[in-house]
């Protein structure tokens, strides 16, 4: 899987980004991707870029997320596994989450419309104008939707005929960002002449279902949590979810910067998993297996009744008759016995008829 990138156009130093990533993958619904960026000092930064390896990604598809994490405080608690205290600064978009008086973020409302997409760099650059009046810690969280998203994963389907009847689906999911082996050459050099962010720590949220398992991770502080479905409902805007029927666990991988001047060069990650499939689909692939082999077999029982020689009976035997039907009833065709076969037939039948006592006549 090819590379996201993330770069800033305006400033002059470096500025320290924390990023938060939810990668929403249900087993029935629309995948999600959401993006929480937490910028330290951005005074100077103009536009935030993003660059996406598809070619089809739309400003439609965004949807800030600040109103629906600031008028709901249990979600607030969830998204930032904190106790927050929210308040709407006047006159502003902005909204000053904080725990015990100390801020933790200036959540800002973003309007999606601003957003310019472009199709360049065999991808799309998106181009995120932030406020001119930038606070310090501020935060902006929006979510992606789009069917290029499903290219994050490659499914294996497979079973075990001779031990379950169960299915199970393997599926790799990859995850890269500011990775250089994995971006355009022409992209790299357009970075360069604009400002890489110094990303401090990186926050990936992989929401699976809990019939999912997790087999492999790139990281050895794997950690998850079952959602509630009453609190996050809402952060989709509808209580018609599958969370409910349907329980999703939150796998989170964490990564930080080693040295806080020079911060992380790249993210990746890599993570296997495994899950059961749905009865109706294994028994409909076994209905199709026994069908295929009665169809295999009346074949073979055609070709083998073709080849077996038609049976003619030898002069000197004597045959089962064959048997013809007609309108005044079924009678015994013996026009193929030959003659002195018949007499012979005639005889042997009427000098071995046995008396009533047993004996022979």
């Amino acid at each position: 899987m090819q590379s996201i990138a993330i770069w800033n156009s305006g400033s002059e130093n470096d500025v320290e980004l924390e990023l938060h990533i939810n990668f929403w993958n249900p087993k029935k619904g629309t995948k999600r991707l959401d993006f929480g960026l937490k910028l330290r000092n951005p005074e100077s930064i103009e536009k935030v870029h993003l660059f996406f390896p598809f070619q089809d990604v739309k400003k439609e598809q965004f949807k800030d997320l600040s109103e629906v994490i600031s008028s709901n405080h249990h979600l607030a608690n969830a998204v930032f596994n904190r106790s927050i205290n929210i308040n709407n600064i006047a006159d502003t978009n902005y909204y000053d989450l904080s725990e015990n008086q100390v801020n933790i973020v200036n959540l800002y409302g973003i309007d999606t419309q601003t957003f310019e997409c472009e199709s360049k760099f065999d991808g799309t650059v998106v181009d995120i104008p932030l406020p001119l009046d930038k606070r310090k810690n501020l935060y902006i969280r929006f979510a992606l939707t789009g069917s290029f998203l499903n290219n994050y994963f490659m499914s294996v389907m497979s079973y075990e005929p001779l031990v379950s009847t169960t299915m199970f689906k393997t599926e790799l999911f990859e995850f890269r960002i500011n990775s250089n082996r994995h971006l355009p050459p022409s992209l790299l050099e357009h970075i360069r002449q604009n400002k890489l962010f110094r990303l401090s720590r990186v926050h990936l949220f992989l929401m699976i279902s809990a019939e999912e398992d997790i087999l492999h991770a790139n990281t050895d502080s794997l950690q998850g949590r079952l959602l509630e479905h009453a609190v996050w409902n809402s952060y989709f805007g509808t209580k018609n979810t599958s969370l409910k029927k349907r329980p999703v666990i939150a796998y989170h991988f964490k990564k930080d910067s080693k040295n806080s001047k020079t911060g992380l060069d790249q993210y990746s990650q890599l993570v296997k998993t495994k899950g059961r499939r749905s009865p109706l689909l294994t028994w409909l692939f076994y209905l199709l297996i026994v069908l295929a082999i009665g169809l295999t077999t009346e074949a073979v029982s055609q070709f083998m009744f073709k080849k077996v020689p038609e049976f003619k009976c030898p002069q000197d035997k004597i045959c089962m008759p064959k048997i013809s039907a007609s309108e005044e009833g079924a009678k015994l065709d013996v026009s193929s016995v030959p003659q002195d076969l018949r007499t012979r037939s005639r005889q042997l039948s009427s000098s071995d008829k046995p008396m009533l006592d047993g004996s022979p006549k």
